[in-house]
């Protein structure tokens, strides 16, 4: 299986991208830090660099892919903390939607979505 993880090589990510790379999975693995390509690269995966508020990234980096993980990463250096997560989420969701994904974690990103930003109401499904 493709499977693109994000969470880059926080705690989760990386202990799931291990049990990945050993079941024999093809994984990319998303980081904004150009730094830790030859670190991702050790671990067996594809390393794909790029900002999750970017949303043509997150799109191509969904392409092609049976499954995706995604993470709401930590960024307390964001100006607004509120916005940053508001627009991580949405890129998240809408990639899965446009790349056709059945396999993700979707449905509690969109029930997480509206619960936390009640106000917004962005074309998902």
């Amino acid at each position: 299986m493709r499977i693109t993880v994000t969470g880059s090589l926080g705690n989760v990510s990386r202990a799931l991208v291990t049990q990945l790379v050993k079941g024999g999975h093809n994984v990319n693995v998303i980081s904004s830090d150009k730094n830790k390509v030859d670190v991702i690269k050790q671990l067996g995966v594809t390393p794909l660099i790029g900002s999750l508020l970017d949303t043509v990234f997150v799109e191509d980096s969904f392409k092609n892919v049976d499954a995706v993980f995604t993470m709401a990463p930590p960024n307390f250096m964001a100006d607004d903390y509120y916005e940053f997560s508001k627009t991580v989420q949405e890129n998240y969701i809408n990639a899965i939607i446009k790349n056709g994904i059945k396999k993700s974690d979707k449905s509690i990103l969109i029930h997480f979505y509206r619960s936390v930003f009640p106000e917004v109401n962005p074309i998902i499904s």
